[in-house]
């Protein structure tokens, strides 16, 4: 959730390498992973989120409407960039990459007058997606819903009460939790950090808003008499950010909207009012569970599909129904991507399968009379698996 905006493209006109993501990632890991495990994979998908190598098929732009800066940015079929743009529209990874040419490297089929509908993540959006991928109780979404409620605690000695839900718009400033932390405390909780645990700080009058995840252990350097030093020692993260940083992928140099290794004193973090957060799953990790995706019943009929509802034990990414003719051929698809909205209303686990079927007019105009086809809907998870909910026969009397 930066709030400073670089228009400048000076991005090389290199077109990107297909050395990266060479397919869809899967970030699922075994039962007995160890916590360790869990928490580099996590980071692993937010570094993918960052560093995919793209081109748009033609000029793209990208509108983001916030309330004290509205963001316009074109991105060029000529230039060369590198992971997810920071955007509002706040999609996932695997939803992206849907648009994506894995041997070639250039987006497709995207809506060129305002990709921030399908394609970018803000701060908060990008960690919370990739923690998502691994950890199943990640409710979060944005820097507004990253408390201790929402599947996130506190680490060390710093504390949040236990009625914080929320923070909107500064009324429950990070500052204020902060600024009452002893400093070592602070400082103390700040080298507890992990891989995968979060830094938080929204409604600062020296930040704004904004959320970053541990990249690698903190550097600690102590003082003489005892404690951390502040000035000297340093959290090293991984975040999601509106300005252009160069990113070297295979000798070629792409614009990325992120920043990977960034180093930060202690000092400047409580300066910021940054609190430390532990996602719960990794506070409490006892093994990786199977991702799942299923219908709370079994259907045979669209009828029936219309009042299911979609239950998942990790993020929902998208819906996709499709209506196959008997020779296999896709007569009708659409999918649905599920958004920031839904996360926030708790629809990310459970989603009425409805929502993912188009209306009867174009199921009509796409069915003949006296052919059979084949209805099915299909969800994918954050973990990259995807789920066949239901498949069945159907004529256009049916419909």
């Amino acid at each position: 959730m930066q709030t400073v905006e670089n228009n400048a493209d000076p991005a090389p006109t290199t077109a990107p390498v297909p050395d990266h993501l060479t397919a869809p990632p899967v970030y699922t890991l075994p039962g007995n992973a160890s916590s360790d495990e869990a928490r580099a994979m996590a980071v692993r998908a937010m570094a993918d989120q960052l560093t995919f190598p793209w081109t748009p098929a033609q000029d793209a732009t990208l509108k983001y409407i916030q309330v004290n800066n509205d963001r316009n940015r074109t991105f060029y079929a000529s230039k060369a960039y590198a992971g997810m743009p920071y955007a509002g529209g706040g999609t996932g990874l695997l939803q992206a990459l849907s648009y994506y040419d894995f041997e070639t490297g250039v987006m497709k089929d995207l809506p060129w007058q305002n990709i921030n509908d399908v394609f970018g993540n803000t701060c908060a959006t990008a960690v919370n997606w990739a923690l998502s991928a691994v950890c199943p109780s990640v409710c979060g979404t944005q820097t507004d819903s990253v408390a201790p409620a929402f599947g996130y605690e506190p680490i060390g000695d710093v504390t949040l009460p236990p009625d914080l839900v929320t923070f909107d718009n500064g009324e429950h400033s990070t500052s204020v939790y902060v600024d009452a932390a002893d400093e070592q405390a602070l400082y103390r909780a700040y080298a507890m950090m992990l891989p995968a645990d979060v830094y938080i700080s929204v409604g600062s009058p020296n930040e704004g808003a904004h959320a970053m995840m541990c990249y690698e252990t903190p550097e600690i350097v102590s003082l003489p008499g005892g404690g951390i030093d502040p000035d000297n020692s340093f959290a090293v993260v991984i975040d999601q950010r509106a300005t252009d940083k160069e990113y070297v992928l295979n000798g070629t140099t792409y614009l990325m909207r992120g920043r990977i290794g960034g180093r930060i004193s202690f000092s400047e973090l409580r300066r910021k009012h940054y609190l430390p957060l532990r996602p719960a799953d990794l506070a409490n990790w006892q093994g990786s569970e199977p991702a799942a995706s299923a219908l709370d019943g079994a259907v045979s009929t669209l009828a029936e599909l219309r009042g299911a509802t979609v239950l998942s034990n990790y993020r929902l990414a998208r819906l996709t129904f499709t209506l196959t003719d008997e020779s296999g051929e896709v007569v009708l698809t659409r999918k649905l991507n599920v958004a920031q909205s839904n996360f926030r209303e708790k629809q990310d686990r459970a989603f009425a399968a409805v929502s993912a079927i188009p209306g009867g007019r174009a199921l009509k105009a796409a069915a003949e009379e006296g052919k059979t086809y084949t209805a099915k809907l299909v969800s994918l998870l954050a973990t990259g698996e995807s789920f066949t909910l239901a498949s069945f026969p159907l004529t256009a009397s049916d419909l």
